[in-house]
């Protein structure tokens, strides 16, 4: 494991604890705005990005 950069000390366990709920642990509800009922969500792989088109 790395040195940690100067002034960082390592983070107590409760820290890093409550750290993961703040930023991680989100409601359904929060989903439910942009997902669909099932709140399954998909992504897409292009081989590239297509030219923009110029008028």
């Amino acid at each position: 494991m790395g040195a940690l950069p100067a002034g960082r000390r390592p983070q107590h366990p409760d820290g890093a604890r409550e750290n993961v709920h703040r930023h991680y642990d989100l409601s359904n509800e929060l989903f439910a705005t942009f997902l669909d009922p099932s709140l399954t969500y998909s992504s897409a792989l292009f081989p590239a990005f297509p030219p923009a088109s110029r008028p």
